[in-house]
């Protein structure tokens, strides 16, 4: 079995990663992107300055507009003017969220906040997320948790076309790459989807899964594998004997934890779910991707998600596999050896806040999102930052307490 490329970065901050230079371009002569931070001051984040071409609006995900993004520090840039190419991102994200999420592509390759060389990046806006801290803290577990790539990001203050949009996430995509997801050249990189999506085939049971690599793919072939996976998965009587002939099983595992101790909306066999397979080789599952919607998040008028009960176990694929009573009692005990993971993850909670917290009051003076129960998202207000980062933290306690109790 082939592994994903080891992480490089564990539990980091973003200030440990980018520093600030002591040039700095003049304005006459056109090498900077002009930044009022007037009513938005500084606040210990990077802040990129994004500009479209004519300033045109970014209405859809699906048509790049060219733009030019550079990088500030706190009173001046932190390098040159990078040409790019921007466009939305995301479903509800993008069509259903005042603040949305963008993706990005560089002219050329760059490092950018010290994450490596790359064109393709993201901009998560984190919008249902009053902790603004769900996605970062995942990533984060599911680093430390699997020891195999994922995404890496670093928290910005972006403004769009002079325009202070508040704190985003920014973020490698999923991709097959030497430095992110290193796969062998005849590997699928493929993604739980669903048929509001790019879909690239339904399996016989439904399920509709992406292909995202390679891009020339042999027709049919993972389709047919996927096929024959389920077929045997829904069949009367599983063991786990067979299903590691199938699955890489610890992989598998782990992103069920990560899901499941979230409670992720997007986890319940839905979407932003990726796999990998080499044919003649088992199906690897990961990286981790899109906790936007986990833990507390109430959605779409449901009410709010409480830290009992099981969330993931009863859906799609783990519905299945954890059937088998060999198989959930390798689950659990994987959550027993890596329980420590999840406590740590708890505790550098309040770490991360701290690091937003000057960043933290200008999103919230920019949405007034906080104390806001009207967007379909919200039900629960919140009187401060603070408050909303220790309901998160108590909701996690409460979570690993009862999934102590039950398995």
């Amino acid at each position: 079995m082939w592994k994903v490329f080891p992480a490089l970065l564990s539990f980091v901050l973003c200030a440990c990663v980018w520093e600030e230079t002591d040039k700095s371009p003049t304005n006459e002569s056109g090498e900077y992107l002009p930044l009022d931070d007037t009513e938005y001051p500084y606040a210990g984040l990077p802040r990129l300055v994004l500009e479209t071409k004519d300033f045109k609006e970014i209405r859809d995900r699906d048509t790049p507009i060219p733009a030019t993004m550079q990088v500030w520090g706190e009173k001046m840039p932190q390098g040159g003017i990078m040409g790019l190419s921007v466009k939305g991102r995301g479903n509800a994200s993008f069509h259903a969220m005042p603040k949305y999420s963008l993706k990005i592509e560089l002219s050329t390759s760059f490092p950018l906040l010290g994450m490596p060389s790359n064109k393709d990046w993201v901009l998560i806006s984190n919008f249902p997320d009053r902790t603004l801290l769900k996605n970062y803290l995942m990533l984060n577990l599911a680093r430390s948790l699997t020891g195999t790539y994922q995404p890496r990001s670093q928290f910005v203050e972006l403004f769009l076309n002079r325009e202070y949009m508040g704190v985003y996430q920014l973020s490698e995509s999923i991709k097959v790459s030497q430095k992110r997801i290193h796969l062998p050249d005849q590997a699928f990189l493929f993604e739980k989807t669903t048929p509001r999506s790019e879909v690239s085939f339904v399996t016989k049971r439904g399920n509709n899964f992406r292909i995202r690599h390679p891009k020339n793919f042999s027709e049919g072939l993972l389709e047919e594998h996927i096929n024959r996976w389920e077929e045997y998965l829904y069949s009367a009587k599983i063991s786990k004997t067979v299903v590691e002939k199938w699955l890489d099983i610890k992989s598998f595992v782990d992103i069920y934890w990560l899901e499941e101790f979230s409670k992720n909306r997007d986890g319940q066999f839905n979407r932003s779910l990726f796999y990998s397979w080499l044919p003649g080789k088992t199906i690897y599952s990961g990286p981790a991707w899109d906790f936007d919607v986990s833990f507390e998040s109430n959605w779409e008028g449901r009410p709010k998600v409480t830290p009992a009960e099981w969330f993931i176990k009863n859906y799609g694929w783990y519905k299945q596999l954890f059937k088998d009573p060999e198989s959930w009692e390798f689950a659990c005990n994987e959550w027993r050896q890596n329980r420590a993971v999840f406590l740590l993850a708890l505790d550098s909670l309040q770490s991360y806040a701290a690091m937003l917290e000057g960043a933290a009051k200008n999103e919230f003076k920019r949405w007034n999102s906080l104390n806001n129960t009207e967007f379909w998202g919200f039900k629960e207000p919140y009187s401060s930052y603070d408050e909303a980062v220790d309901s998160l933290q108590s909701w996690i306690r409460q979570r690993i307490a009862w999934i102590d109790e039950h398995i």
